[in-house]
């Protein structure tokens, strides 16, 4: 096996700390042998100020402090001894150096009222440093008048004899009793369920405030996981690396207050030193351990890199010699090391992770002193990263594991402005301003910055790809892990990371995202898609969703050939860029993706349309299906030409050029959220126009589509026309400038002629047209089964399983649960408030009655008696960000002895198994995301069983009959770049090596076989989503949305693809083959060689199956019926 790291826990240590270190509490101001300094802000009209200071504290304490330049503190290492600061981090270099070292904060520095504070041996001197605080010269003139009062005399030493901590007017505040309240109150709460976020909470607000009130509270929520009580782990998502710099930094920051016992002071120093080795475990056993070898660095690398580097400064500045705080700092800093080779991050998530890394890394970096990355262009290019990256409502672009359509781009405004303070740059400055305008306004580092809008991000701005991102696109992810499949087939020279098309600043202006790097953690496979189409102050084509990322979730081409998808390349090669007055061309290509090279070019007018022409050249003969995706929301309909889409006023029409087949489906909701995010101008659901174009291609032979993008103002009927004005000759008319397109010419009226050169050539326009693909037939002999019986249900099923007694049991979407007899008889045994998502039927615990199960969005676990008597309810606990909706059930012999226990996975993040009076005997946490599915089997051996669970977001992992953990590798799509979503499971000894296999179909259109250790065996693609996997005596099966049955041998090889002709719905094993369902209402019997064999059109399509081992098959359709088929 690869060592692909482990997941780590969080060791509690109350112990290894017994000593405390002092506090020096006190500050000598003046005395017989020792005294404090002022510093002076740069600012000379600040002057006054400290004069005003200096004398108010010689009438204190009978003498004049020395005024010190603040020059000499710009990378203070140690003070001279006790301070006296005077003003803010923009203005004052030693309150600068402490605002990078995170003593201070933006908020330490108000435009009214006044603020006190001490900093205590920030550099473990034993010096202290006494701020003077303010951004203006009236909150300074008001503290430099109450610092004398806070002076007092011991002893013929003038001091200030504790934490001084003197802020007017305090923030306002919560209740700290309600949020312990509902921190501990319920058994969902983030107390029970290690996510201390409550406990941050109060930390943050004792920062703030210095009340009591918070300290108490915040021990109160603190101790628990402090003393262990309450266990912290990478499993239970506790995320300890991603706080553990603002814990130790708030703590360092009120652990002077007069507030804390000694014991608490000995907890909390034990508490950091935990969370230390924490962070430093991290980046030493799990995956992404930091080792010689290159890797990319991404935001679970710098997480714990910062937690380390704060928390070794912490306890080696207070003397705790608990751990080897200088090696342990230099392999943090090896981190920050690597992540500075790029000019961004490896990360490719817009909506936030995009910025994660170089927030962590200026961090750092400036805490130690060095300036060396922000002040070089890596810096800029980070920057230049953020306004590309920004629609014209300066809204991050959701690219990546994102779900929401209008981001907050508060991390990137992080990046701008310190690109903005380091270069003295008024664009990156104007945007920060706009895009977050209060953080912003308190960044004293920038005020001094005129904002001015970056004229160079208007009209066409192509971003570059970083060297070292495309260098690490074709590097193992990890250590000891796989080079990826991922296809970097473009150099460096020829590739680009974004292209942004920007007519302007106004929200009205048009704002188009061209993806160039599809790649990166946190990314999407979206090379060359559109991310974002901005017009009118709507969001015409759009993206985002956190967890699905195949080309139907982009504004793309999907390629599929011979019914296989393949590794989408991950970088775009760079053709052509013409700018022009009003608009721009370009032209962008992938290249070898599944058999062709995909080449898209724009052409974009501004505040009028764009036109898409996308061409595809295959480089290996085959039958290829051709998928053209157009994402929008509003309102939406399908036209005879593409989609008409309603923005709440706004129209925006896709108009297609050929004769595709077309379809517009309304994408379920988002899988890690119960809802599809906001959207401000109309219905959520994004509306996805699919244009479809299923031909037989020689090598060389060219295809393409031909849309236009048309915002339409008001108007119900298209302003422009899309036309053939000769073969091979396009044209754009109507209301604009007339745009012309042949193969060697495009020419938009009085703007721009631009000649097309041989490599940029649009030969597929006089391409002559491929061949289509036939239409698969019945095969001679196909017999007609009849309907046996059809039985009514109340709503369409949602979930279908057998009754031991031969009959069924169906879940409805209105809630209902549903028996019906082997002779088609039902009856309605419950309705619940919610659809349901799971039903099951066995014998328990081995009881000899049968009991029925059943569960669902209502997040119950209901168990009947055969004739519906309810026998149990179980609530299913909210956990993470999810509800409790049930989603899976399966039976399981935990001891070995043949007794089955009912088993329910759940959409938060939980696998929990039932004990017969409604506890549960186990709960295992997927640690990635909700559950879809389950099987049981024994995978190690001991003879009883352990379960396999399927996930929305790349994790397949297994729990055994104790609850454990199986396998370590908790993220199999970061080992095999599989998934994410992984809807079918099931566990079978599929090649007859002894040991069973785990199978499992997932969303990336591929079948996967794990072996019982967790390691990949192979794949297989079956071209599309699976819409079904079943195993029989001849091997494996699974239906594809691209409507063909694949037969599967136990090594991965295919034994036989059968087309069916119309999208599979479902699947199930019949008798000696399957069964399966297509959207056209046929519902197919193939046999072992995947031959058609029976069939029989019914009027809706069946949405479930079922097959009972005498070859009967019970189809649960769209209608709402439930129809035996078969004798």
């Amino acid at each position: 096996m690869s060592d692909k790291g482990i997941m780590i826990s969080l060791r509690i240590d109350t112990d290894r700390i017994r000593t405390l270190a002092p506090l020096h509490a006190e500050t000598a101001i003046a005395g017989l042998a020792d005294g404090a300094a002022i510093v002076a802000p740069t600012d000379a009209a600040l002057r006054p100020v400290v004069d005003q200071l200096r004398e108010a504290l010689r009438r204190r304490v009978g003498r004049k402090l020395p005024v010190l330049s603040d020059a000499a503190f710009a990378r203070a290492q140690e003070l001279p001894g006790h301070l006296i600061a005077v003003g803010h981090a923009g203005n004052n270099r030693l309150l600068r150096r402490l605002h990078y070292l995170r003593f201070l904060a933006d908020a330490d520095y108000p435009n009214t009222g006044l603020r006190l504070t001490s900093v205590h041996n920030p550099f473990g001197d034993s010096h202290n440093v006494i701020g003077v605080l303010g951004a203006t010269a009236e909150v300074l003139e008001r503290g430099a008048a109450a610092l004398p009062e806070q002076v007092v005399d011991q002893a013929r030493r003038w001091v200030v004899p504790g934490r001084l901590f003197h802020v007017d007017p305090l923030p306002v505040t919560p209740d700290p009793a309600q949020l312990i309240k509902e921190s501990f109150g319920q058994q969902g709460s983030a107390y029970w369920t290690g996510r201390p976020g409550a406990m941050m909470t109060a930390l943050r607000h004792l920062v703030a405030g210095g009340e009591e009130r918070w300290a108490r509270a915040f021990m109160t929520l603190a101790t628990p996981y402090a003393t262990g009580q309450s266990p912290l782990s990478f499993w239970l998502m506790s995320a300890v690396d991603f706080w553990t710099d603002i814990l130790v930094t708030g703590w360092d920051a009120v652990e002077e207050l007069p507030f804390f016992t000694d014991a608490e002071r000995r907890l909390m120093a034990n508490f950091v030193a935990s969370c230390t080795e924490y962070c430093h475990d991290s980046i030493t056993y799990q995956k992404w351990r930091i080792t010689e070898a290159e890797h990319q660095i991404f935001n679970h690398s710098t997480f714990p890199a910062r937690g380390l580097f704060f928390g070794c400064t912490y306890l080696r500045r207070h003397g705790y010699a608990v751990v080897d705080t200088d090696a342990w700092i230099d392999k943090a800093m090896r981190v920050f090391a690597r992540a500075s080779k790029a000019g961004r991050s490896f990360d490719e998530g817009g909506g936030g992770y995009s910025w994660l890394v170089g927030h962590d890394l200026i961090d750092v970096h400036l805490a130690t002193g060095d300036t060396r990355y922000v002040r070089s262009a890596k810096m800029t290019h980070y920057a230049d990263m953020a306004v590309c990256t920004m629609n014209n409502h300066f809204e991050a672009i959701p690219y990546g594991d994102c779900g929401a359509y209008h981001a907050h781009p508060g991390n990137a405004a992080h990046i701008l402005l310190r690109a903005a303070e380091w270069h003295n740059d008024p664009g990156y400055k104007w945007v920060a301003d706009k895009c977050t305008p209060d953080a912003s306004a308190a960044d004293v580092l920038t005020r001094h910055i005129h904002g001015e809008p970056p004229a160079q991000h208007v009209g066409m701005f192509v971003f570059p790809l970083d060297s070292t991102i495309w260098r690490w696109t074709g590097l193992p992810r990890f250590p000891g892990y796989p080079a990826p499949p991922d296809k970097r087939n473009v150099p460096a020279t020829r590739s680009f990371d974004k292209i942004s098309l920007r007519g302007g600043w106004s929200p009205d202006d048009d704002y188009l995202l061209l993806q160039g790097f599809g790649s990166g953690q946190h990314g999407h496979p979206d090379a060359n898609s559109i991310s974002q189409y901005q017009a009118r102050g709507r969001l015409f084509l759009v993206d985002n969703d956190y967890i699905r990322r195949m080309p139907k979730q982009h504004n793309m081409v999907m390629v599929i050939r011979n019914g296989e998808h393949g590794p989408i390349p991950v970088i775009t090669r760079l053709d052509l860029t013409v700018p022009f007055a009003g608009g721009a061309i370009t032209q962008t290509t992938l290249h070898d993706y599944n058999g062709c090279d995909w080449t898209r070019t724009l052409i974009w007018l501004n505040r009028d349309c764009i036109l898409a022409l996308d061409s595809l050249r295959a480089l290996k003969a085959g039958d290829y299906e051709l998928r053209c995706y157009w994402r929008t929301l509003g309102d939406a309909r399908l036209t005879d030409t593409g989609l008409h889409a309603n923005h709440t006023g706004e129209r925006f029409i896709v108009a297609e050029l050929g004769d595709s087949e077309r379809r517009l489906d309304v994408e379920p909701e988002p899988l890690n959220t119960p809802e599809y995010p906001e959207y401000k101008f109309g219905d959520s659901a994004p509306k996805v126009l699919c244009e479809l174009r299923k031909v037989r291609l020689k090598r060389g032979d060219e295809i393409g589509f031909i849309n236009l993008l048309l915002p339409n103002d008001t108007h119900a009927s298209p302003r422009r026309s899309l036309t053939w004005t000769a073969p091979g000759c396009v044209q754009v008319a109507g209301d604009g400038p007339t745009l012309a397109v042949t193969p060697d010419r495009i020419t938009v009226e009085t703007k721009v002629d631009h000649p097309l050169t041989d490599a940029n050539r649009l030969t597929f326009l006089t391409a002559p047209q491929p061949v289509a693909s036939a239409t698969p037939a019945l095969p001679r002999g196909a017999r007609r089964v009849p309907v046996a019986w059809c039985a009514a249900l109340p709503a369409p099923a949602t979930c279908l399983a057998p009754i031991p007694d031969g009959g069924c049991l169906a879940g409805c979407a209105n809630g209902a649960v549903v028996a019906v007899t082997a002779a088609g008889r039902a009856r309605e045994l419950l309705r619940s408030p919610q659809p349901i998502e799971a039903v099951l039927a066995g014998r328990l615990w081995g009881e000899p009655d049968i009991t029925l199960l059943a569960t669902g969005r209502d997040s119950v676990l209901r168990l009947l008696k055969p004739d519906g008597e309810t026998r149990l309810e179980v609530q299913l606990p909210t956990h993470a960000n999810m509800p409790g909706w049930g989603r899976a059930l399966c039976l399981a012999n935990l001891d070995g002895n043949g007794r089955a226990w009912p088993i329910v996975g759940t959409a938060g993040w939980r696998v929990h198994a039932l004990k017969c009076d409604g506890t549960f005997r186990w709960t295992f946490d997927t640690v990635a995301h909700s559950v879809l599915c389950l099987d049981s089997g024994d995978l190690n051996g001991d003879g009883r069983d352990e379960i396999a669970v399927g996930t929305i977001y790349f994790c397949v992992p297994a729990a055994t009959a104790d609850g454990q953990r199986l396998w370590q590798d908790e993220d199999y799509n970061d080992y095999w770049q599989a998934g994410p979503t992984f809807p079918w499971v099931t566990i079978r000894d599929v090649d007859g090596d002894g040991h069973p296999e785990v199978l499992t179909a997932g969303s990336d259109t591929l079948v996967h076989c794990i072996s019982h250790v967790g390691e990949k065996k192979w794949t297989r693609s079956i071209g599309d989503e699976p819409a079904g996997l079943v195993l029989t005596t001849g091997g494996i099966v699974a239906a594809s949305r691209t409507g063909d049955v694949h037969g599967i041998d136990g090594s991965g090889g295919l034994r036989w693809r059968a087309r069916l002709g119309s999208p599979c719905t479902a699947l199930t094993a019949s008798g000696k083959g399957v069964c399966a369902a297509t959207e056209s209402g046929r519902v197919a019997w193939l046999d072992e060689n995947g031959k058609v064999v029976e069939y029989v059109d019914l009027p809706t399509p069946a949405a479930r199956l079922f097959g009972f081992p005498d070859g009967r098959v019970v189809a649960a359709t769209a209608a709402g019926t439930l129809d035996c088929l078969g004798a």
